[in-house]
């Protein structure tokens, strides 16, 4: 039997140990003080507040800063700059796992909701079914052969509950990206109306088989409007209610019914007054809320934000890059420029677990070059961006390096032994290229002179020419290319930067592949492993994945892919190395988060490479 809990990397040992003094104190002896105000992600704010959330509104917004403060997963991961899975901040016990990693027994802590049910084996079976009847109404529903379909049973005894796979998982894989996702839920939202008893419609119950038929006769059924027939039962009376956010008030029957460290007070449907929490009294976490209110401000610009911080109405918000000098041994976050922000405000930075990469178009019908198929070609391009530069000069040393699917994050040992295969250097990346036929001449184009032509589909007379899409979103985008463009032309290659003037036509050309619209190297957003943190590769690059968005296709990344989720092996054994040398994405550096934290909290956790938002911990 083993216990999948990565343990929690120590990435601010100075920080921590702050934080660990500050929760020694005894809270009884410090004033409540009476608010907290937090500015949410800019242009955002919360829409959904139901823990089964569609892909629609899977914002971090929801998941993050509101569904997770009042309804507690099943799992937290992350706290603060620690990444993994937070054993004493979660409902459950760690899972263990048996039978050669087909069954997973989770125990629950015997914690309650707000109206004094126990969070049992039965509030876990209940979200599980919920997913098994209408899978697609689930933000986090990978393939068809993967979640939930490779789940054989989940069945619950009083405080545990045991999931059966039909297949082995790998137990780090399953806990952060499956586990980690699910949401106990309360037998008061077990109806199809409000004047049902609790638990009447048996949605919280064990099925007598886990299919979608028995889970659907249960829990009620999706819309299939082919078929004529829109949604039913609990499935129907919880979206729809959920959708109505007139509903979303202290006292609701449904809403008001929580497990987290919070709970609602009040929520302005015209989505511009702040979202206002306070604490629940009955929460049985080991840290409670240390504010009377917790006030989630919205802003539609970052000028907003900047000025609410710099007059004290916000005491956590967002820093833009112009906004700190670069990090130094006395401010090794940075230290921001204007006088009056400084005087309220430090800044924090954090390295986000993520990859960033430009994604590259192997899928011949929708205009991929011959070029970007073979791997030298991506091989000479990655070995000439030198992200080292970016790094220290435009990005100001807030950044890291980025060369894997894996984050090159400090301190994670997803990496394994793996190195960064292509590190800037010109003279490789030049011989990648005359290696295989090419001249590079002192200025100009590189162009192809084997006789046998430099690949397939790469004749004799062939220029090393390529285009890349991006959005222009700033001053910021637009000199980074410039410079990686210009490290491209000294190894020969002309890459044609090709600005696109919105995100929603980006996406139409990269992604749906439309008539018309082909392209090579499209630049989309980071991929950011949220809420989804174990970082394997089954929606990134398995051939039926349909976020593969490049089209790479390769048997042996299947396998691995397969072997790192539905096997056991770690990410760090194959899948690391091998999404850095056969650069099926184009890296970039990867970007962090500059915070700005009120002088007055005395002890917070800092900024979350994982975007976990654990407001207990701020202390004013």
């Amino acid at each position: 039997m083993s216990t999948p809990f990565i343990a929690p990397r120590r990435l601010a040992a100075v920080l921590v140990a702050a934080l660990c003094a500050s929760l020694l104190t005894p809270m009884a002896t410090r004033a409540v003080p009476t608010s907290l105000s937090v500015a949410l992600p800019l242009g955002e704010y919360p829409t959904y507040i139901l823990p089964f959330t569609p892909a629609s509104e899977a914002s971090r917004t929801n998941l993050s800063y509101f569904q997770s403060s009042l309804y507690r997963p099943l799992y937290v991961v992350g706290r603060g700059p620690l990444l993994g899975v937070q054993a004493d901040l979660s409902p459950a016990e760690p899972p263990v796992f048996s039978n050669g990693n087909t069954t997973a027994t989770v125990t629950m802590k015997g914690w309650n909701f707000s109206n004094g049910e126990v969070i049992d084996g039965r509030s876990v079976v209940f979200f599980f079914n919920l997913w098994r009847a209408a899978p697609a109404l689930f933000h986090d529903t990978l393939s068809s052969s993967v979640m939930p379909n490779q789940i054989s049973s989940v069945t619950a005894s009083g405080s545990t509950v045991t999931i059966t796979t039909a297949v082995a998982v790998q137990p780090d894989w399953f806990v952060q990206n499956v586990l980690a996702r699910v949401t106990p839920l309360p037998m008061a939202w077990d109806r199809t109306s409000l004047t049902a008893l609790a638990g009447s419609a048996q949605c919280s119950s064990n099925l007598t088989s886990f299919t979608q038929a028995t889970a659907r006769a249960a829990c009620g059924s999706p819309a299939r409007p082919a078929l004529g027939r829109g949604e039913s039962g609990v499935v129907k009376f919880l979206r729809t209610r959920a959708a109505d956010r007139s509903t979303y008030v202290a006292d609701d029957p449904i809403w008001g019914v929580t497990s987290g460290p919070w709970r609602l007070l009040s929520y302005d449907v015209k989505r511009v007054a702040p979202v206002v929490l306070v604490p629940s009294p009955t929460y049985d976490g080991p840290v409670k809320a240390p504010v009377a209110q917790l006030r989630l401000v919205p802003f539609s610009t970052l000028e907003g934000e900047r000025t609410a911080l710099q007059n004290g109405t916000v005491d956590v918000g967002y820093l833009g890059a112009t906004d700190v000098q670069p990090p130094s041994a006395k401010y090794p976050n940075g230290r921001i420029v204007a006088t009056a922000l400084r005087a309220r405000v430090v800044a924090r930075y954090t390295p986000l677990w993520m990859s960033t990469f430009a994604v590259v178009n192997f899928d011949p019908t929708t205009g991929s070059s011959p070029l970007l198929r073979q791997l030298y070609f991506r091989q000479a391009l990655q070995s000439s961006l030198n992200q080292s530069a970016l790094i220290s000069g435009l990005y100001g040393r807030l950044a890291y390096a980025n060369w894997s699917a894996v984050p090159a994050f400090p301190g994670s040992p997803a990496l394994g032994t793996a190195t960064n295969p292509y590190p800037y250097n010109v003279v490789r990346a030049k011989k990648y290229l005359t290696d295989n036929g090419w001249t590079v001449p002192v200025r100009g184009v590189a162009t192809c002179v084997r006789d046998a032509g430099c690949g397939s589909g790469v004749p004799k007379g062939t220029s090393a020419s390529i285009t890349y899409k991006y959005f222009n979103a700033g001053p910021l985008v637009s000199q980074r290319l410039a410079f990686e463009q210009a490290g491209w032309a000294q190894i020969g290659i002309q890459v044609n930067l090709v600005p696109i003037e919105s995100t929603s036509r980006l996406v139409r050309e990269c992604v749906s592949g439309s008539p018309g619209t082909a392209w090579q190297i499209c630049e989309l957003s980071p991929w950011a492993y949220f809420p989804d943190t174990y970082p394997s590769g089954e929606a990134l690059f398995h051939s039926t994945s349909p976020a593969n968005i490049g089209s790479f296709r390769d048997t042996t990344m299947d396998a691995i892919v397969t072997a790192t989720s539905l096997g056991s092996e770690p990410l760090g054994t194959r899948y690391a190395a091998y999404s850095a040398t056969q650069l099926p994405v184009l890296y970039q550096p990867n970007r962090g988060a500059l915070v700005a934290w009120s002088k007055r909290l005395k002890a917070a956790l800092g900024p979350s490479p994982t975007e976990t938002f654990l407001p207990e911990f701020f202390h004013p």
